[in-house]
């Protein structure tokens, strides 16, 4: 499959993924964000929510939380938010990988394009990059 293929297809699978993160996290209350952004302990419980509602082990999701090689709880939660769907959707990360650095491109892009996650950042005192960043990251991870 040439390259141009694989990005395409990973393209619609990622953009699914967002949406699907979009949905999620733009509809937390205002609380819930701040918590998010300042206690890992609220965060560690969003991401195996997040999980058991996405049918993945939720020990899977603490263990992903607590290996983020992050120390602010917003972006160790996008990072078990990415892994989550990258051990959903395994095809995808595993053509996620072969790119990194396009899938982290891809993810920012598509995080910048959606409004409500784009609010939900400001409340999580984070941007785009950085979001982008840790999901991707987090995404990758979960295929090895």
């Amino acid at each position: 499959m040439p390259a141009d293929d694989v990005s395409v297809v990973e393209f619609g699978t990622l953009v699914g993924v967002l949406a699907t993160l979009a949905t999620s996290i733009g509809g937390f209350q205002a609380r819930v964000l701040e918590r998010l952004a300042s206690s890992n302990g609220a965060a560690v419980r969003q991401a195996v929510v997040d999980a058991t509602e996405q049918h993945v082990a939720p020990a899977g999701a603490r263990t992903a939380y607590a290996r983020a090689p992050y120390r602010a709880p917003a972006l160790r939660y996008l990072y078990t938010a990415g892994w989550v769907a990258g051990t959903k959707h395994r095809a995808a990360c595993l053509l996620a990988r072969l790119d990194v650095a396009d899938t982290v491109s891809q993810t920012i892009k598509g995080m910048r394009g959606s409004p409500s996650t784009m609010r939900a950042l400001k409340k999580l005192h984070r941007t785009a990059v950085q979001g982008g960043n840790a999901f991707a990251r987090g995404f990758v991870s979960a295929c090895g």
